[in-house]
Formats: structure tokens, C-alpha cells, sequence
């Protein structure tokens, strides 16, 4: 497809697992930190697919690029569906 971002195989974003605690809490890998940026006190956004089988956090500066990151799968959906 021309013109359409590359992405990143599956096993290239795997940055470790997380077991949730008994209060709801998770501890992001470090990989993960230290890719990212992250550091005490960031806000993250927290969004579930429509499936209900995953759980994505992403930066609060990454909102808009999750919109768009979101509007593909849509549209690739769709397609899929046609």
C-alpha cells in the first residue's frame, strides 16, 4: 500500500508481561519505561479493544496519534468485511 505507515511485527513491540495485583494495579516493564520515556507521575491513557481482550496504555501526548492508529483498524475492518 503505498504511502501507508510501516508497522512493527508483533514480537518487535513485546516488551514484557505484568501480573495484575489485587488492587488493579500493574507495574509497566522497565523495557518499556525506558523506551518510552517514562518516568514517575505520567499520565497514561488506559483503552480496551472491542473485544474486550486487551488493554492498551499510551502516553497522554499520544492521544492523537492513537485516534488515527484507531481510525485505520477501523477502516481496515471494514475492508476486511466487504
Amino acid at each position: 500500500m503505498a504511502g501507508a505507515e510501516q508497522t512493527e511485527p508483533l514480537e518487535g513491540m513485546f516488551v514484557g508481561s505484568v501480573t495484575l495485583g489485587e488492587r488493579g494495579q500493574v507495574v509497566v516493564p522497565a523495557e518499556a519505561r525506558e523506551l518510552m520515556g517514562l518516568v514517575a507521575g505520567d499520565k497514561l491513557l488506559a483503552f480496551c479493544n472491542p473485544g474486550k481482550q486487551m488493554v492498551c496504555l499510551c502516553k497522554l501526548t499520544m492521544l492523537e496519534q492513537m485516534r488515527k492508529f484507531i481510525e485505520r483498524l477501523e477502516q481496515e475492518e471494514k475492508r476486511a468485511e466487504e
